[in-house]
């Protein structure tokens, strides 16, 4: 156990919050989610999947291809249709927004 835990260190796993700072809005018809990402995850990497109800947000740190941070969002509506999740990444910010099948939210 002190093995991992080690790793994790060395990863540099005690930069990352536990809980990075992060919003859900329903506007116009979509859902919007912002993170706010620690200076320690690369913003090139940032990967987003939907699947049901849950949409999962993966983060690579910089200089560990091996350490990805990953979070994960219940929306309150299915996001299974391509197109339905746009992402952005700004100034440490990623928005990623979710559209309704008839524009709709909720």
């Amino acid at each position: 156990m002190s093995r991992i835990a080690r790793n994790m260190v060395e990863g540099g796993w005690d930069d990352v919050p536990a809980h990075p700072a992060a919003d859900m809005r329903e506007r116009d018809g979509h859902y919007d989610i912002l993170v706010a990402l620690p200076g320690t995850l690369d913003p090139q990497s940032v990967k987003v999947s939907a699947a049901g109800n849950v949409l999962s947000l993966f983060v690579n740190a910089y200089g560990q291809s091996r350490a990805t941070f990953v979070k994960q969002f219940f929306i309150p509506c299915g996001a299974e249709r391509a197109g339905a999740v746009v992402t952005s990444v700004s100034n440490q910010t990623i928005r990623i927004r979710i559209s309704q099948p008839n524009g709709s939210a909720g």
